[in-house]
């Protein structure tokens, strides 16, 4: 009997091909690790992750996919020290959770689902936001999000 999983959380950011995740058709979900900063200047901090860290771990793993990136775990002494990674007990507790409700998720039926599509780009007026963004780099947004809110209806 082959194992089915039914979502699949990172915790060591490997490069495995997007095809692989595709096939497996579950949520994948990412747990992020630091070291160039403490725990405690992580959890005291207003800026999050290191830029560095967030290419290796957060852009890199969109790119294949991976959704809600949650830290987990840091060092003590930061500074990009070699000592191990410690689990932010909380934080495993949250990953946890949020996995659990993507699997009950995926179990309620598409019909009953509710999904709020939000567009917004405070520099644009309503009229604006009608043409679509020059951040969209000249995608027609709102036909987009209509294009997409049709597929979902479908499926």
């Amino acid at each position: 009997m082959l194992f089915r999983s039914d979502a699949v959380v990172h915790t060591c950011h490997s490069a495995d091909a997007l095809q692989l995740r595709e096939r497996l058709d579950v949520p994948h979900l990412s747990s992020l690790f630091f070291r160039k900063q403490s725990i405690a200047q992580w959890r005291d901090g207003t800026t999050g992750l290191d830029p560095s860290e967030v290419v290796f771990q957060i852009a890199g793993q969109e790119l294949l996919g991976a959704i809600e990136p949650i830290a987990t775990a840091g060092t003590k002494l930061g500074g990009g020290s070699a000592e191990a990674f410690e689990p932010i007990e909380e934080r495993v507790e949250h990953l946890a959770a949020r996995t659990r409700a993507w699997v009950d998720l995926r179990r309620v039926p598409n019909a009953e689902k509710r999904v709020a599509l939000v567009y917004w780009d405070r520099e644009m007026d309503k009229a604006g936001l009608m043409r679509g963004s020059a951040t969209g780099m000249h995608l027609n947004a709102p036909r987009s999000l209509l294009a997409v809110a049709e597929r979902m209806r479908r499926e």
